[in-house]
């Protein structure tokens, strides 16, 4: 009987561990990015042309990016290339837009 309750407690541990070690902390998460070309600029927000070549232009040839707390001192103007960061999920709207921006830096 103890064997078995060992046994099991080991099992239980194991499966822990697992689980444990699949998960990453929220701030590990993967990230997006995008090259695109400034269209309008708006107070919190953009319009952008994803480059050709880029995966988001699959989903749009314009984007809505939001850029409240993203620009870390950058003031974007109509015609600059810029990189932005993003969690990967793009709104299918038209224009589509992207749901939480990290940041938006002139490239």
């Amino acid at each position: 009987m103890v064997q078995r309750m060992a046994a099991l407690g080991l099992a239980w541990l194991c499966i822990l561990a697992v689980v444990a070690g699949c998960s990453r902390p929220a701030d590990q998460e993967e990230q997006s990015q995008l090259m695109a070309v400034v269209i309008e600029v708006y107070d919190k927000s953009m319009l952008v042309e994803p480059l050709e070549g880029e995966d988001a232009r699959a989903a749009s040839d314009r984007i809505m990016v939001p850029t409240e707390g993203a620009l870390q001192g950058y003031a974007p103007q109509a015609g600059d290339r810029v990189m932005v960061r993003y969690d990967g999920h793009i709104l299918e709207t038209y224009p589509a837009q992207l749901s939480e921006v990290y940041s938006v830096a002139l490239a």
